[in-house]
């Protein structure tokens, strides 16, 4: 959110720098929009003993999260997106995150 950029860079002294990941959009878009249910890109689901459970899990295009953190005074260093993977019992969790470097 624009209070997250603005605190980091309170906090942060000029010349540092930030590394933020998110979701990647494009992944999210894909992998929410297959979503039988309809689920909204606004949020998300797990499935826990067989019950489906909707959460918030708003994901920003690119551009506007580099827009946020430019209104409080961030530069974008680099953009780059990276495919985690994770098994959790016999369930493999796959994604893609953004990974943002920004300099104060």
């Amino acid at each position: 959110t624009a209070l997250f950029w603005r605190e980091a860079k309170r906090v942060i002294r000029n010349g540092g720098n930030i590394l933020f990941t998110t979701p990647s959009y494009r992944w999210a878009v894909r992998d929410r929009n297959l979503n039988v249910r309809g689920t909204r890109l606004d949020e998300a689901e797990w499935t826990v003993n067989g019950q489906i459970i909707p959460f918030n899990s708003i994901v920003l295009p690119e551009d506007q999260q580099v827009s946020m953190a430019a209104a409080a005074g961030w530069s974008l260093s680099s953009v780059s997106h990276e495919s985690v993977s994770h098994t959790v019992r016999q369930d493999r969790l796959c994604a893609e995150v953004a990974l943002f470097e920004f300099r104060a």
